[in-house]
């Protein structure tokens, strides 16, 4: 039995220690998936939040058909994609959230070459940004979450076919834009 599922189980009986371990293990990993969705830093604490008072609330209901982490990333995806429903992101504070997590770089770098790193990473993130909900969805939760086909699938509630398309035209758009750029 993997750890998630021992620890699943242990919530389920009530073992609030259990409980502090898998947020702690998740939090920053639903964190900043919710950021990319979102993109609005205050939003994003108060969605994770909500995805952690959720999952303490529905761990009885885990089946363990899914992965835990892919049963989380679903309860993270609905309410991101909820609040994309009732609100537009800012692209001012998604960078904002994500000059918060990255380390300042190394001195090994000359200024050019950071300065180059940040010019692309912005572009990508501007790109994913203006992509619809769904293929912004398929694309943080197969790069950043590192789910596999069948995972993203089950997380966003679809085929793996209509993940494979939801990818692919989030690529597409995303290579455009950048030969835009």
């Amino acid at each position: 039995m993997n750890e998630d599922m021992e620890l699943t189980e242990r919530c389920v009986r009530g073992d609030a220690e259990a409980l502090e371990k898998l947020i702690l293990k998740y939090r920053k990993q639903v964190y900043v998936f919710i950021l990319r969705m979102v993109g609005n830093v205050e939003d994003a604490l108060d969605l994770s939040q909500t995805v952690f008072m959720n999952m303490a609330s529905a761990i009885g209901d885990f089946r363990g058909e899914a992965s835990f982490k892919t049963w989380l990333y679903r309860i993270a995806s609905n309410l991101s994609l909820n609040h994309l429903k009732r609100c537009n992101p800012s692209l001012d504070d998604m960078e904002e959230g994500e000059k918060i997590l990255e380390k300042i770089p190394s001195g090994q770098k000359g200024i050019e070459a950071v300065m180059l790193e940040q010019e692309k990473k912005e572009l990508l993130q501007r790109g994913i940004s203006s992509l619809p909900p769904r293929q912004r969805e398929a694309v943080l939760l197969r790069v950043y979450g590192g789910l596999s086909l069948a995972q993203t699938a089950d997380a966003m509630q679809c085929s793996e076919g209509a993940v494979k398309a939801h990818y692919s035209l989030a690529v597409k758009k995303l290579k455009e834009a950048a030969q835009v750029e």
